[in-house]
């Protein structure tokens, strides 16, 4: 076992072991070690974890960035014990399941959101993407994928399946339509686009959620707008096998969810 050394200069040294690792993860993992062990002093030990532990429990962020956060203080203290040849250990469970546990958006909350993004430069376009998660139960990768063909008067085409458009998201779509040029509306061309009209990538998409629900303080993220969309089909009624189809879940990934949503039933 090495001698112990101050926190500071084991987080130096993590974010220079970091050099390896893509230009993003590097910027990123650094900047979250950084702020976390902001203010941790003396050589570092158990009690440094245990406050790493109650910093990550205690943020309030979307879950995708706590995940994130997550990974870097594991990683971190995975380099600490190898350093120094400790073998602490940091519980900040399962980040995969803690999203799966994720609490669908509610109606009040949506609304919120939807009145936010209308405020801004892009609000229309930032509407329609939280109507498709929360009206239509799209996922953000089914988003970034759709074509200017594949949105039609009444109908969607997600993954060469057609669907009903809910009747909700209807208007929703055609306000934003009304803010493209007709450039923009060719069948080949995405459907959503940014300013410089290239197809909306799917990390912008989440991103644009993420900001919407820090300017808010709701903790809405993707997966909890589409959870919303199926709890509203569960609650209205809806047999599981219908909402398994229209929702695209397998049976199995659906006890997941109702596992998430209503504890024990299914």
């Amino acid at each position: 076992m090495r001698e112990m050394e101050d926190v500071g200069v084991l987080v130096s040294l993590y974010v220079d072991y970091l050099r390896d690792r893509t230009e993003n993860t590097r910027r990123a993992y650094a900047a979250d070690i950084r702020d976390l062990a902001q203010g941790l002093n003396g050589d570092f030990g158990e009690e440094h974890v245990r406050e790493l532990e109650r910093r990550i429990r205690d943020l309030s962020c979307a879950p995708s960035t706590r995940n994130r956060k997550s990974s870097a203080v594991k990683q971190f203290i995975d380099f600490v014990n190898g350093h120094l040849g400790l073998e602490l250990r940091v519980d900040l469970g399962n980040p995969k399941l803690n999203a799966l546990m994720t609490q669908p958006t509610r109606p009040s909350d949506y609304q919120i959101l939807v009145n936010t993004a209308l405020g801004g430069k892009t609000g229309e376009r930032d509407h329609a993407l939280l109507a498709l998660m929360y009206l239509q139960g799209l996922r953000p990768a089914e988003i970034s994928a759709l074509m200017c063909k594949d949105v039609g008067e009444a109908i969607l085409t997600v993954d060469r399946d057609i669907f009903e458009l809910e009747p909700a998201c209807v208007p929703v779509l055609r306000a934003y339509e009304g803010t493209l040029i007709s450039e923009d509306r060719k069948t080949h061309m995405a459907y959503f686009q940014n300013r410089s009209h290239k197809g909306l990538g799917v990390r912008s998409v989440r991103k644009r959620v993420e900001n919407l629900a820090e300017t808010t303080g709701i903790e809405a993220t993707p997966r909890s707008l589409r959870w919303g969309y199926i709890k509203n089909l569960i609650d209205s009624g809806m047999n599981n096998e219908d909402v398994c189809v229209k929702a695209r879940v397998t049976p199995q990934r659906m006890a997941i969810v109702y596992k998430g949503l209503f504890g024990s039933k299914s």
